[in-house]
């Protein structure tokens, strides 16, 4: 895939989302993803981010402004009953497993209650459990699994519907830091391999320059992002990455634009 960025596929403008107990946690959002592009977005806990996922997978409602779609359904306009224009996977925090079904019923879950026949949802779920790196291990259960792997198999599912637009929200915090930079790894391969574009939460600023384009930093307070850092390094990234000079600044970068944003909320 390229790495130059392509056409606007979704934004968010002066997005606010006030909830129902008065907590205002988005004010004056501006938000743009292109097609193609893995961006991150980093801050301090509440700030948040997660509800901006949430906006763009329309999990969420904004209480101010709109979510804009320049996907399939058109230019300017979002799904029907204001569902996403492209197709879209969500990662959580969480794995989400249920656990009494395996690791293939738990990645051929999606396809099941959308109806597709299950020798087919189960062919499928298996070449996503494969993608992933977990080529036989469709018959085991959550509590068979590692924590990485019980994260891989949520992966899987959101990418067995073969989703355009992938919303990961800090997937790997829970993780171990081999664990986490294996699946960065892994990640950064499906990107490409899948021409995804990605939405990637976190708190490491590490990660977030390993792994994205562009890191979006948000202050809270309300929440609004305030600084972008361009991560100005060729794909694909491996491990020679993290111990170059270009990794270094980038990250010196973005803790100063962390630092700032949090500095702003006093």
């Amino acid at each position: 895939m390229s790495e130059a960025a392509g056409a606007p596929l979704v934004r968010l403008e002066s997005v606010g989302k006030r909830f129902d107990n008065g907590t205002v946690a988005l004010a004056g959002l501006e938000l743009l993803l292109r097609r193609g592009e893995f961006v991150s977005i980093l801050g301090p806990s509440g700030c948040g981010k997660t509800t901006a996922l949430r906006l763009i997978a329309g999990l969420a409602e904004p209480t101010l402004g709109r979510v804009v779609w320049e996907g399939e359904a058109g230019a300017g306009e979002t799904g029907r009953d204001g569902a996403p224009a492209v197709p879209l996977g969500f990662v959580f925090q969480e794995p989400t497993l249920l656990p009494w079904r395996t690791a293939l019923g738990n990645a051929a879950l999606p396809l099941v209650l959308a109806g597709m026949a299950r020798p087919e949802a189960r062919a499928q779920a298996a070449a996503a459990l494969a993608a992933v790196g977990l080529a036989g291990a469709g018959g085991l259960y959550p509590r068979q699994l590692s924590g990485g792997m019980r994260m891989r198999v949520s992966i899987a599912r959101a990418l067995v519907t073969r989703p355009s637009l992938l919303l990961m929200d800090e997937p790997f915090a829970a993780l171990d830091e081999i664990t986490r930079e294996r699946l960065n790894a892994d990640l950064l391969r499906l990107w490409r391999e899948r021409e995804l574009t990605v939405g990637f939460v976190t708190h490491s600023v590490y990660e977030s320059v390993f792994l994205s384009m562009r890191v979006l930093v948000m202050a809270r307070h309300p929440g609004r992002i305030v600084e972008e850092v361009k991560v100005e390094a060729p794909y694909p990234r491996d491990e020679s990455f993290r111990t170059s000079s270009v990794y270094a600044e980038a990250c010196r970068q973005v803790s100063a634009a962390l630092r700032r944003a949090m500095e702003e909320e006093r």
